[in-house]
């Protein structure tokens, strides 16, 4: 292991071991569960959030964070001319399967660890799973924000698309897309003619200049975070697919 990457997993090693820290992480948790209404905690890199004007929102269970989700990060940031992304976890996450899970709290502390060398990134708690909450959740943490990109794969713009989820879909819709844009990369064999059809659709067509493609390497466009748990529980190699912090938290017991 390189140099570089064996002091960031130790990094993190000391932050999921830290106390006061995670004592912070779980008041945060506790505060957030009683919240009335959508809203966020910023639990890292609060400052680098300062005079951002364009931001991305990177929203998932990080469980646990993977090499796809930096190169996610990475091509919105390069693509869509972001000042910074926030990572964020939400308390309620929409059609996920009931699986094992690391600990809330020490996935953001590994988050938290991921983000100390990409400067102007943060990590955030959100109290809910709808787009739409976590984007007027973030204005409302952020009043001086002009612009947020809610970050993506192609199956989560499919989802955000879907009547299924929405009593009002229209109303729902106007909401999302007057907080935010949204980029979608990407996944399996889907690409950007696969989202351009979607957008063609008549029921979606007016929102479809708040849509954009991203790109992502093939090799990125499968990889799960469901795979990295099932090398895991095999004992096989995740180090050329996970971050040095995500090494740090398999090693901590959190999948044990």
């Amino acid at each position: 292991m390189p140099d570089a990457d064996a002091a960031r997993q130790a990094h993190a090693a000391a932050l999921l071991g830290e106390p006061g820290l995670m004592a912070h992480i779980d008041a945060q948790i506790a505060a957030l569960d009683v919240a009335p209404a959508p809203a966020v905690a910023l639990i890292a890199g609060a400052p680098h959030l300062a005079g951002t004007r364009r931001l991305g929102l990177l929203a998932g269970s990080f469980n646990p964070p993977t090499l796809a989700h930096l190169a996610l990060a990475d091509s919105a940031r390069a693509h869509a001319a972001l000042d910074g992304v926030v990572w964020a976890i939400s308390r309620v996450t929409v059609d996920k399967e009931r699986v094992t899970r690391a600990p809330l709290d020490a996935r953001l502390a590994t988050l938290a660890a991921l983000v100390a060398a990409r400067p102007g990134d943060a990590v955030a708690l959100i109290n809910r799973g709808l787009y739409a909450d976590q984007a007027q959740a973030m204005r409302a943490a952020l009043p001086d924000l002009r612009d947020l990109a809610i970050i993506t794969g192609y199956d989560k713009i499919v989802q955000i698309f879907d009547p299924h989820y929405y009593a009002d879909r229209t109303a729902a819709l106007d909401e999302l897309f007057g907080l935010a844009e949204v980029l979608v990369a990407p996944r399996n064999d889907d690409d950007a003619a696969d989202l351009a059809a979607l957008l063609a659709q008549p029921a979606n067509r007016p929102y479809a200049d708040r849509v954009r493609f991203i790109p992502l390497a093939p090799h990125w466009r499968t990889l799960s975070a469901t795979e990295i748990r099932d090398r895991i529980a095999h004992n096989q190699p995740i180090a050329d697919l996970v971050p040095p912090a995500t090494l740090a938290l398999v090693a901590a017991g959190a999948y044990r």
